[in-house]
């Protein structure tokens, strides 16, 4: 077993003023028996490792330290050690640039005399004001339910972090690794994640209004919703599952010109009927006009006249006049044609309406690399589109979804200030409803084509 020794170039913790002078400066990491509450990987429900703190740190450091940490429970040996080290690399590192600012506790945490395997942060609940924490190593860091308020972050390392249902606003994460971190039901707002790793974090309800992303690695980030935030050269695989990308790829580019392709393949069955029955009426006219002068010359071709007085009766008995439009609306085929064709027709409405849409909201965020608002592109009726808003459960969220769409349409409000419905709905919502009538526009695509190659017959 190696263990890795501590560089004595790191910056150790300030010493409390009140600390008894006998005991030794600058501790050691406890040794913790297995098993232990520092062990355990779930979240812990209440403060513990108290009296270790006193023993080691002093009642009036770790009093002053728990002052400001109300709804603080996890390792409170750690808590004091960690606010002590920022302490101290605030006065001897001002300008955050030494390596091993926080080596002292870094080490003592992941690389423990009793065992090779680190063990879990236990910062549940911490309330972080104001701190400067550049190059901290918090990796398997649980900080759930916590507070992280215009504090510095900066080439933090934080893998594997569990920062869930917390709220980090104004904090600065600028190129700081957060990989695999769990970010679900945590506030981001306002705070800059410039040119950081968030590869594979999680962001399940997850608020970014105006987080700076710039230069940021989103791949395979889970849950991602842009809220009007600066994305200047991110990195975002191509085929990102977020709703503004699947928007953005789906109504502008060469998918706009195969959805031209799909509706002329669906109508052309319909429009060759009607040209054919046009030709045929057009035929028939002809026939009619012909018979009439036939009948008025000599009776050497009373035998021609007869067939085609035939023919002429059989167009008649076989065929009726109809509207074009009928026929195109396939209203001559039955009433389920009918309702494929409006299906078709309610579809190519809501692409236009969408690419429309889209085609405004990237034109503005190619010129200004900022992404639209959660309100631009998903509407009024998101949890996160109304910070007040809470999401109790599924059933509620639907319901406010259904009762705020019929009031988007019928309200009179919207009518005076000339504000468009569909936008309160959402463009995402209406996408997902445009993607349904797509598969059921393929399928009628695919039985008109072939009632059309087996009914229709032509002359060879």
């Amino acid at each position: 077993m190696t263990i890795k020794v501590i560089p004595e170039e790191c910056i150790a913790p300030k010493r409390p003023d009140d600390l008894d002078i006998n005991n030794p400066w600058p501790p050691e990491y406890p040794q913790y028996p297995l098993p232990h509450r520092v062990w355990n990987s779930n979240a812990s429900d209440s403060a513990f490792n108290i009296e270790l703190a006193e023993s080691t740190f002093g009642k009036g450091c770790v009093e002053r330290v728990l002052d400001r940490q109300a709804l603080f429970k996890g390792d409170v040996w750690l808590l004091c050690a960690l606010k002590l080290t920022e302490e101290s690399s605030r006065t001897v590192d001002k300008d955050g640039e030494y390596k091993y600012r926080f080596s002292w506790i870094t080490n003592r945490v992941h690389i423990s005399k009793l065992c090779v395997q680190p063990h879990p942060i236990h910062l549940e609940g911490i309330s972080i004001r104001g701190w400067d924490l550049r190059r901290v190593d918090l990796s398997n860091a649980i900080l759930r339910k916590s507070t992280i308020t215009r504090s510095n972050l900066s080439h933090a390392i934080l893998w594997s972090c569990d920062i869930s249902k917390s709220s980090v606003s104004e904090s600065l994460f600028i190129e700081s690794s957060c990989f695999n971190v769990n970010f679900c039901h945590t506030n981001l707002s306002t705070s800059s994640f410039k040119r950081a790793n968030l590869k594979h974090s999680r962001m399940n309800y997850t608020r970014l209004c105006g987080s700076d992303l710039d230069r940021a690695v989103l791949t395979n980030v889970s849950g991602l919703l842009f809220d009007y935030n600066s994305i200047d050269k991110i990195l975002i695989e191509g085929n990102s599952k977020d709703p503004w990308s699947i928007l953005r790829r789906t109504y502008t580019g060469p998918k706009y010109i195969l959805n031209i392709i799909l509706l002329i393949a669906f109508l052309l069955p319909f429009i060759g009927k009607a040209a054919y029955l046009t030709a045929l009426s057009a035929t028939q006219q002809s026939l009619i006009e012909i018979s009439s002068s036939i009948e008025e010359s000599t009776k050497e071709i009373e035998a021609i006249s007869s067939v085609l007085q035939q023919s002429i009766s059989h167009i008649q008995t076989s065929q009726e006049q109809t509207l074009a439009v009928a026929v195109l609306l396939g209203w001559t085929d039955g009433i389920f044609t009918t309702l494929l064709i409006a299906v078709v027709i309610l579809y190519n409405l809501f692409r236009a309406y969408l690419t429309f849409k889209v085609s405004s909201l990237r034109e503005a965020e190619d010129r200004s690399k900022v992404s639209p608002t959660i309100n631009q592109y998903y509407g009024d009726f998101h949890p996160l589109s109304n910070v007040k808003w809470r999401l109790n459960s599924l059933f509620l969220y639907y319901f406010r979804l259904l009762l705020g769409t019929l009031f988007a349409i019928f309200s009179l409000k919207n009518v005076r200030i000339r504000r468009d419905p569909l936008e309160q709905i959402g463009l995402f919502r209406l996408h997902l409803a445009a993607r349904v009538l797509f598969w059921i526009a393929i399928g009628s695509i695919i039985y008109n084509t072939l009632r059309w190659i087996a009914t229709t017959t032509v002359w060879v």
